[in-house]
């Protein structure tokens, strides 16, 4: 099997490397390069015995996507707890506990300054948010890293209300630069993201049409905790400007009941 991966392995590092395709792509696929391996190696080493045998490998994948789900599934239960603090604090020594750099995800630091950043911006630590953003020089990264720092300056901006404009505009960048295959693990939740951040844009800046709010409503049910968060913040502006008290309302209790010190959110002015 060590053969079978060493040549996989080498023949997919010069497809990505020679072919043209986004950076994107070429970034994620060089990272996947040692575990995709594997996982052929394993699928055809499974393919190939008899089939009286194959039946004992199900139980193991089965095992395995429960143990994934439950740990998901965990995670965001203690990301949810961690909301609803009196200060920002918990949070960041979760993300600094949590979040570490291994060989899957080299920029660890960066991604964990945008964990904070997004906290910090709802529990309105507006230029401590900021700061966590430009700590590190991501102008040579691939573009996906771009887009995580736009969507972040964009959010900072949406909650102060300030420069609404071009917060859209950076927005709109982020989901353009954000662009990778939906085969992609974890990019169908991050596409959801940015989509979600050019959507309460256009709310803020008075640009969206009922099926913007209909969108937003259908992604307030089946997105993560924290986007929930200030999708319901969007909402309840929305709400508010058109005279909706009972709909306002319940993205008001929503907010109160998992994040009630993140005074940002409370404000649907």
């Amino acid at each position: 099997m060590v053969d079978v991966i060493k040549v996989i392995k080498t023949t997919f590092s010069f497809y990505v490397v020679s072919n043209k395709m986004s950076n994107n792509l070429r970034h994620i696929l060089l990272l996947w390069i040692v575990p995709i391996a594997v996982i052929i190696a394993l699928v055809v080493g499974i393919i190939n015995k008899p089939q009286s045998e194959v039946i004992y490998y199900i139980p193991g994948f089965v095992i395995a996507i429960g143990l994934y789900l439950y740990i998901r599934m965990r995670t965001e239960g203690k990301v949810a707890k961690k909301f609803r603090q009196p200060n920002v604090n918990e949070v960041l020594r979760y993300y600094d506990n949590t979040i570490k750099s291994h060989a899957l995800m080299p920029e660890a630091n960066f991604i964990k300054s945008c964990s904070k950043s997004l906290a910090l911006s709802m529990y309105g630590e507006f230029h401590d948010a900021l700061f966590e953003l430009n700590r590190y020089d991501i102008s040579r990264k691939a573009d996906l890293y771009n887009a995580m720092q736009l969507s972040g300056i964009a959010l900072n901006k949406y909650l102060q209300k300030l420069d609404l404009e071009n917060a859209l505009k950076n927005a709109e960048r982020a989901l353009e630069l954000s662009k990778l295959p939906g085969l992609i693990p974890g990019q169908k939740k991050a596409q959801n993201s940015y989509e979600t951040y050019v959507e309460i844009g256009q709310v803020l800046n008075g640009l969206s049409s009922d099926a913007t709010i209909a969108s937003l409503e259908r992604r307030f049910t089946k997105s993560t905790f924290l986007l929930k968060l200030i999708i319901a913040w969007a909402l309840g502006v929305y709400y508010k400007s058109h005279g909706n008290k009972t709909r306002e309302k319940e993205m008001s209790q929503f907010i109160q009941e998992n994040a009630p010190y993140c005074e940002p959110l409370m404000n649907f002015n």
